[in-house]
């Protein structure tokens, strides 16, 4: 395990389905992320066992979190995890997405947002 300068503390899920997934979405992401800087990928679990499967910590130290669902629809209750880190973190929180297998990006509320997972190879 390695831990960044924020507390975060990357962990490896041994499912290998899982840790698939998870690589791929965050090379995914810090190819989108590249243009501004690079990103570290961490994956969040508190001992209350309060998760967020990717954040993506920024060189300047900013953070934005991803949720992957495998549901056709999210509801304010999958964006609990991102919440959370959020109040944690404070102005540090620069976003955070639940990635899901419906159709079309949804906001909820600032800097949060539902956004389909086809959406990520368009």
């Amino acid at each position: 395990m390695t831990s960044s300068r924020l507390g975060l503390t990357a962990v490896f899920d041994r499912s290998p389905h899982r840790t698939a997934r998870l690589f791929h979405i965050g090379r995914r992401a810090n190819s989108i992320l590249a243009g501004a800087s690079v990103a570290r990928p961490y994956h969040y679990r508190d001992k209350d066992g309060r998760e967020v499967d990717l954040v993506l910590e920024l060189q300047s130290g900013d953070i934005a979190g991803v949720e992957v669902k495998t549901a056709a629809s999210v509801s304010a209750s999958d964006f609990s995890g991102l919440r959370h880190l959020w109040d944690k973190l404070g102005p540090r929180f620069r976003g955070g997405a639940v990635l899901y297998s419906g159709e079309g990006t949804v906001p909820f509320g600032d800097r949060l947002f539902a956004v389909p997972l086809n959406g990520l190879w368009a």
